[in-house]
């Protein structure tokens, strides 16, 4: 069954969605942005018309059709609503909204109308990541007692003048922009719900309006393990890394390729002795398919199949412990 999809904001993003669902065969009908050049540059590279209004780009889509909304986080929720409100399903990217209590009335609209939504967390499509999650689930090293993630960049200059520092446009900063990655991956491979148990948010190079830069602890519901997350503007060398200690050992995905660097899982084995690790290394391949994977996976959930791809319920939880960081 070829589904016809359509793109709202035509950003790096929007781009990558477009590939990624064109490879799976779905058909391009339509593209909008607020800025009508953009707009019109993105539909000659993908070879679709540019809407000149959300209505206009509803009207291309047939009835329940497929809507990517990469917009600015404060357009992000009052876009799916309009898509789904006309039956659409809606593929939302991350964080999902730029405020807990929007989501949350977009999960409910959802929820009533019948329509399928998720978020787009592509990080949980990562071959390390999917790796890291298989041995957490099968205990390969025991059960987890702690996790500690880092994920940061050195921004670029006038940095602090871009949308993202502005709060009314982006809602927050780093925190909410790589850190709720962060935060999504440590809920997703551990199985577990997490509460916000302490939070450090500075900005003291770039000056914008939101933070830069942010430190939390998060606590399982059981109180079996701790999460410490580090997500920064001011990394300068792009960083990612994500430790997983167990009883027996460690598990680590560190880079995500590209300036993050080659994408490697790596298992510490202590064994029952807790005797010096045997590590195991895995490099991946540097392209990065993780957008291609969670689109198939968006395709699957429409068809009934099982999906492993974020849902508005997890951005939900992603959004509560932001924003109870935001309010200490």
């Amino acid at each position: 069954m070829t589904r016809n999809f359509a793109i709202v904001g035509c950003g790096l993003i929007g781009r990558k969605r477009a590939s990624a669902f064109t490879k799976l065969g779905c058909n391009l009908i339509g593209a909008y942005d607020l800025n009508p050049d953009v707009s019109v540059r993105f539909g000659t590279t993908f070879g679709c018309p540019s809407a000149s209004s959300l209505d206009h780009l509803s009207d291309m889509l047939d009835e329940g059709g497929l809507v990517v909304v990469a917009t600015t986080h404060n357009a992000l929720t009052s876009t799916a609503d309009f898509f789904s409100q006309r039956g659409h399903s809606i593929l939302v990217e991350k964080p999902g909204a730029s405020r807990l209590s929007d989501i949350e009335q977009l999960n409910a609209s959802v929820e009533r109308l019948g329509v399928t939504a998720s978020v787009g967390f592509n990080h949980r499509f990562h071959p390390g990541i999917i790796a890291i999650r298989r041995a957490v689930i099968d205990q390969k090293l025991g059960r987890v007692i702690s996790v500690r993630a880092v994920y940061g960049h050195g921004g670029r200059p006038g940095y602090q003048n871009e949308w993202r520092f502005k709060r009314d446009i982006s809602g927050g900063g780093e925190l909410l922009d790589q850190g709720s990655h962060l935060i999504d991956l440590t809920r997703y491979i551990t199985g577990s719900n997490l509460n916000l148990e302490f939070a450090k948010l500075r900005n003291v190079f770039w000056g914008g309006e939101v933070e830069e830069a942010g430190t939390l602890i998060l606590g399982s519901d059981d109180n079996s393990f701790d999460v410490t997350i580090s997500a920064s503007w001011t990394e300068w060398k792009n960083k990612f890394n994500l430790e997983v200690f167990c009883e027996r050992g460690k598990l680590e995905v560190s880079g995500l390729g590209g300036s993050y660097g080659p994408e490697t899982y790596r298992e510490y084995d202590m064994g029952e002795t807790i005797g010096p690790p045997e590590i195991t290394s895995v490099e991946f391949q540097p392209q990065d398919l993780s957008w291609d994977l969670e689109c198939g996976d968006f395709i699957s959930r429409l068809e009934g199949s099982d999906s492993v791809g974020a849902s508005l319920g997890d951005a939900i939880e992603v959004l509560k412990i932001v924003e109870s960081a935001y309010a200490q």
